[in-house]
């Protein structure tokens, strides 16, 4: 099961440290936690200002595959992959480290709503 942390933008799994699959961040659930979710993506469809994707990838440590603008000076968008494993050449892996970046499914929709200055 699962529990928000809505701070960091993710769900904790309700597991000890020494249980816990890799890629998740577990922690045992307490009389704080609030709610228990059987599955990150209903944890995540829980808190409804989050991207419902970037939750699910920071709670299960795989990359959404989603892209954003990484650095609106670079006048670029990245996707969120692993660069190792990445279907697209390597410079455009990058990763999410702010929970309020707004993602995109294709290079082209980020592109035209976020850097529609740019041809």
């Amino acid at each position: 099961k699962y529990f928000q942390d809505a701070e960091n933008g993710m769900c904790k799994m309700d597991e000890d440290d020494a249980t816990c699959p890799v890629g998740y961040t577990c922690e045992r659930a307490t009389s704080n936690s609030g709610t228990l979710y059987e599955t990150e993506a209903k944890c995540c469809e829980s808190m409804p200002w989050l991207s419902s994707d970037l939750c699910v990838a920071l709670t299960s440590g795989v990359p959404s595959e989603q892209w954003f603008v990484a650095d609106i000076q670079d006048e670029g968008c990245v996707q969120d992959c692993n660069a190792v494993e990445a279907a697209v050449p390597e410079p455009w892996c990058g990763t999410i480290t702010n929970v309020a970046t707004k993602t995109y499914a294709s290079i082209t929709e980020c592109c035209s709503k976020q850097l529609s200055w740019i041809d």
